[in-house]
């Protein structure tokens, strides 16, 4: 019997291919579509108001934007 093994992707290969109308991560090689949760989007929107809070604080002229991937 002969194993046969999927290549897997490295992280510029990644971001060279991910969808980007999707929500993606890279596991263990592999693009994996992620599933959103109300306990997910909750966490993202505390860390927008802490991230505008921090920066008006410090009088930063950053700009803090959900709909980047990283």
């Amino acid at each position: 019997m002969i194993a046969i093994t999927k290549q897997q992707l490295k992280f510029n290969e990644f971001i060279a291919i991910c969808p980007e109308d999707a929500v993606c991560e890279l596991v263990n090689g592999e693009i994996v579509k992620m599933a959103t949760t109300r306990n997910h989007d909750d966490v993202a929107q505390f860390t927008d108001r802490q991230l505008y809070q921090e920066c008006d604080r410090l009088k930063l002229n950053y700009l803090v934007k959900r709909g980047i991937t990283i």
